[in-house]
């Protein structure tokens, strides 16, 4: 799976928007998108941050498969123990 097809599958499950109608909801062409598939290359940074956002994840998870180092689970998890600590 690459990152055309996390999008693909991400927008699938936290939209009823067509594929075209989400990237183009973002402001983004679609035909450029999709050439970028063809070619395989990546969107550009701030396209692929504008997608990620708007899909509730990581760049690098679109990227590579794998959620980050501190995801926000662990930063919670992180915050609510050094508040107990301070209880």
């Amino acid at each position: 799976m690459d990152f055309f097809d996390r999008v693909k599958d991400l927008a699938k499950k936290n939209t009823t928007l067509t594929l075209r109608a989400f990237i183009e909801s973002l402001g983004l062409n679609y035909e450029t998108y999709y050439s970028g598939r063809r070619r395989e290359t990546l969107p550009r940074a701030d396209e692929a941050l504008a997608i990620a956002r708007a899909l509730g994840t990581s760049v690098e998870y679109l990227v590579s498969g794998r959620e980050p180092e501190n995801s926000k689970k662990e930063v919670l998890d992180d915050l609510q123990s050094f508040i107990n600590s301070r209880r």
